[in-house]
């Protein structure tokens, strides 16, 4: 006789349940800390900023040749020009020329125009307004209150006779005043007494030939 044992069921799969994963909660943004004046901005430890007072370099601008002031200190036209000045007596003529201004002053305040306008053929050398600059302001004050020096002083740039730049190669001239000038002409520049240079030449008047010159000459003491 055959005894049957029962089958027992087969043990069930196991349920698989899908659990959704929970919700993440988006991190809130971090708070910027309010700036005040009192509480300056961290710098980044990546880029340092120079200070606002940091001199920046700028490139180095070259400075351009200045032209030497020359004969083009003369008006074209009217007034110190030379057509004008052709026809006039020297101090009047001089008046006409801006840069000669405080040459002029000093003719004038000296009381020696008409002793200059009335002279036959001369020579003027006529420092420009610069060439008083150069002076110290003592020195100016003290020939403006001794009539004598400055005479003196006035007289020391006339020469007698009409020269031209030829005329100035290497020679000695006997000024009005006690005195001469030594004059020279290198690579067309004419220097007198190895210190004044002459600007602008052979300016002609109806007396006189005038020299600007960029140094007041000096009489010898």
């Amino acid at each position: 006789m055959t005894t049957s044992v029962p089958l027992s069921p087969p043990n069930p799969a196991p349920e698989v349940t899908t659990e959704a994963p929970p919700e993440s909660t988006p991190e809130p943004p971090p708070e910027t800390p309010e700036i005040t004046p009192d509480d300056p901005p961290d710098p980044s430890p990546d880029i340092v900023s120079p200070p606002p007072w940091t001199p920046r370099p700028s490139p180095r601008v070259s400075r351009p040749d200045v032209a030497p002031m020359g004969c083009d200190v003369l008006p074209d036209s009217g007034p110190g020009s030379r057509d004008m000045m052709a026809g006039q007596r020297v101090v009047g003529a001089m008046s006409g020329v801006p840069e000669l201004s405080t040459f002029v002053s000093a003719i004038n305040h000296a009381s020696y125009a008409a002793t200059l306008d009335t002279s036959g053929d001369i020579t003027v050398f006529a420092p420009v307004n610069s060439a008083f600059d150069k002076l110290p302001e003592e020195r100016l004050n003290q020939l403006l209150g001794d009539p004598d020096a400055l005479i003196g002083l006035l007289g020391y740039h006339v020469v007698d006779g009409r020269k031209t730049p030829a005329d100035l190669e290497d020679a000695t001239l006997t000024t009005r005043q006690t005195g001469t000038i030594t004059t020279t002409v290198t690579d067309d520049v004419i220097r007198l007494n190895n210190r004044a240079r002459v600007l602008c030449p052979n300016i002609q008047t109806s007396n006189a030939t005038v020299y600007l010159i960029n140094t007041v000459l000096k009489p010898p003491s």
